[in-house]
This record gives structure tokens, sequence and C-alpha cells, in this order.
């Protein structure tokens, strides 16, 4: 079967939905319960969980409300990856603080994207929305300005390179060879910071200093 039809016609599929709430009904938890009571292929349902960004949503409700349904494998799993994305996303959130007061320092203005804001924001949980980077608005007279400022800080550029992980294992990539803010790097350590205008800069850092070996 084609992997976008059995997407959407498949029981895992109507687990990840009806998994993927920060708060339940009475009925999502009952329907949960019948799916579960099926022949699961849980590799395919944590594919489609990872696929669609909501592994943590999906690992949060089946470990509160249908603990005894896990295979012990597939509960270690998530739970070894939930404690990964917390701590990252913890750490991310503590830099993008500090990168805000930086700004404000050097009286540059910029406003927060995506990230630790939606976590916060739209889940209530950092730990509960994955996210590997840093969105940060500015205007675009002040782009030379921040990235002066990063790269004292021990950030530098590189291309963005966007590769998406399709349902039946190929991959896409795609880069902005049009943007003029676009570096030419691939990224090797850890916290990536897209800086937009009308385009977007992205930047990692190159030294322990601001995180260097997190992932």
């Amino acid at each position: 079967m084609d992997p976008e039809v059995r997407q959407h016609s498949s029981p895992e599929f109507e687990l990840v939905v009806r998994c993927a709430r920060t708060r339940l009904h009475p009925s999502d938890h009952a329907r949960i319960g019948e799916l579960l009571e099926g022949d699961v292929d849980w590799d395919y349902l944590l594919r489609l969980a990872n696929y669609h960004g909501v592994r943590p949503l999906v690992h949060r409700t089946l470990a509160d409300a249908h603990p005894e349904a896990l295979p012990p494998d597939v509960r270690a799993g998530l739970d070894r990856q939930a404690h990964a994305t917390s701590a990252l996303n913890r750490f991310l959130t503590k830099e993008l603080g500090r990168l805000m007061r930086l700004f404000e320092a050097n009286d540059l203005q910029a406003l927060a994207l995506k990230g630790p804001v939606v976590a916060q924001w739209a889940y209530g949980d950092l730990g509960l929305r994955p996210f590997i980077d840093l969105d940060i608005l500015i205007r675009g007279e002040d782009l030379d300005r921040l990235q002066g400022l990063l790269a004292e800080e021990g950030y530098k550029p590189f291309e963005q390179v966007i590769r998406r992980k399709g349902l039946n294992g190929s991959s896409t990539s795609g880069r902005g060879d049009n943007c003029p803010c676009n570096a030419a790097a691939a990224p090797s350590t850890s916290t990536c910071i897209p800086a937009s205008c009308r385009c977007s800069t992205t930047m990692r850092p190159t030294s322990t200093r601001c995180g260097g070996g997190h992932r």
C-alpha cells in the first residue's frame, strides 16, 4: 500500500491523532483503549509520530492512560527519547534567554519565534514539542550586527539544508541558494539560530561557551 494512503487509513494513524493532544476527551480515552486492543504495528506508529513531530505527546498519553499496553522495549525507547528531548529543550531555552538578554544589552530588537515559545504557550510543557534550533526575528538592517554579535559568542554561519524523511524511508532535501543571507557550511554542532529578516541566516556555536556538543 502507498505510504501516504496507509498513513490516513491505519489504526496507527488514528492512535497518533488521538494521542497527540494536550487534553483528552473521555471519548478519546475509550477509543484509544479500543485501538490498543488490536494488533498495533508499533514501529509504524512511532515512525508516524516522529514524522508529524508529536512523539512526546504520544508517549505521555500512552504512558499515563494505557501503560500496560506498551511493549517493554517500546516504553523504554519512548522514555529515553522523552528524557533526551526534555534535556535538549531545557538547554536551548536557557540559551535563548541568554541570547535575548545579550541582544537587549546591545540595543538589538529581537523576537523569539517557534521552539520554546510554542512549546510553553501551546503545549504548556517544554518537553512536549521537539525542536532542535532557535528562531529569532530581527529587523533586516540589524542582520550584520547580529551576525557579528553571535560570532563573538562563538557561533558561525552554515548553509541551511532542509531534509525530511518520508514514511517509506526516503528523504528529500532543499537549500536556499537564492537567499543572500545563507552561509555555506553543513551543520556540525548544537544550537542553531535562524535569524530571520526577509530571508534567514543560520548559525551554530563553535565552542562550549555557547553549548557546543549538545545535540
